[in-house]
């Protein structure tokens, strides 16, 4: 009798049909081989609405399985609150979890991998797809509490863009470039045995706001400009400034006035200077001198002299030259080159000279930052 009682109890729990060879639990009215309806609130007839099928669970005729839908679109299809999937091939091998994004942040539909026994505060990691305040979607790593109460710590955002961020809040600092480390330092622990071409590789620099960004590695460190037009030099030293010509060579080390001949120097640091010039229009025994001037003081950072013992006229002058290294304090430092030649007021700096063998630059300025 108990066991008569038995099977009755089982037919009345699992209904089969023999007619279509489908098995409902909980539903007289399976949508497919194997259906469990978790809350037994499905119709007797007739396709479950998204809510009824937010309890189920169903392995179709080919193989998938879904929870929380009727109609699983590939091998694993799980849904949350009835959500609909978008996923339209019937085709797709893979796995499917398909969730509300209503919310931003780290919510949404997700995986958590735990370690039992890892050290307390580092037990749970979650993987999960989300979107942030600004509506932009992405896949999520972030370490969260051991009870899964909250997050702890946001390690790496994918986003559907392709952009990757490192670390930060994808809803205050959401990635910006195809890698964006948000937070920390990076770091490279082995360098291949490639070897660089000085001629034609770039240099990767960090800018204001953390870009990395190439520059010219064949004018990166240094500025040259020379004196384009003939100069006339005043008994007054200190008023003797040099007007160089538009830089040949630059870098953003270096802003130059051609106006008024100052300087800027945007970097702190040493700088390596040579300066020379060619003197003519002074008698024998004149004071030729080359300076640096520090524009905010009007005091010289650095000087170079000799006396001529010969006069000098025309095209062809005497060379002076003057090389120092200097400290540059901070960026917004300022300088400007004097030249001077005795208390005529009528020497002139030349720009160039020309002799029997022809015309050349002679008076230029080369700075080059060492560190």
């Amino acid at each position: 009798m108990k066991s008569q009682i038995f099977i009755l109890s089982l037919a009345v729990s699992v209904q089969a049909y023999s007619q279509t060879g489908r098995v409902g639990i909980n539903t007289e009215n399976p949508q497919n081989t194997f259906h469990i309806d978790g809350g037994k609130d499905n119709p007797l007839t007739g396709t479950p609405s998204d809510a009824q099928q937010a309890n189920d669970v169903i392995i179709t005729n080919d193989g998938k399985i879904g929870i929380g839908m009727t109609v699983p679109k590939n091998l694993l299809n799980i849904t949350k609150k009835g959500n609909t999937t978008g996923v339209v091939n019937p085709f797709v091998d893979g796995i499917t979890i398909t969730a509300d994004v209503n919310s931003t942040g780290f919510t949404g539909s997700g995986f958590y991998l735990e370690g039992a026994n890892a050290i307390a505060g580092q037990r749970l990691f979650k993987l999960n797809y989300t979107r942030n305040t600004a509506g932009n979607s992405f896949l999520n790593f972030q370490a969260v509490a051991d009870d899964a109460s909250n997050n702890t710590r946001q390690i790496m955002s994918v986003y559907h863009n392709g952009n990757v961020g490192i670390g930060g809040n994808p809803n205050t600092t959401p990635a910006a470039e195809r890698l964006d480390v948000v937070e920390g330092n990076v770091r490279v622990r082995t360098i291949n045995t490639n070897v660089g071409n000085g001629t034609t590789d770039r240099r990767v620099v960090a800018d204001a706001n953390g870009i990395l960004k190439t520059i010219d590695n064949e004018d990166y460190n240094f500025f040259h400009s020379r004196l384009i037009n003939n100069q006339t030099l005043s008994s007054d030293a200190l008023t003797n400034t040099v007007l160089f010509g538009i830089p040949i060579a630059t870098s953003p080390f270096y802003t130059y006035n051609t106006s008024t001949g100052i300087l800027t120097f945007n970097s702190s640091g040493l700088y390596f200077i040579t300066y020379q010039g060619g003197f003519s229009e002074f008698a024998a025994g004149t004071h030729l001198l080359l300076g640096i001037i520090n524009v905010a003081t009007g005091q010289y950072i650095g000087r170079g002299s000799n006396w001529s013992a010969l006069a000098r006229t025309g095209n062809v002058g005497q060379m002076s030259s003057y090389t120092t290294m200097i400290n540059v304090p901070s960026s917004g430092y300022q300088v400007r080159f004097i030249a001077y030649a005795g208390n005529s007021g009528s020497a002139v700096l030349l720009a160039n000279e020309t002799g029997g063998s022809g015309t050349g630059n002679v008076t230029n300025l080369t700075i080059q930052k060492t560190r």
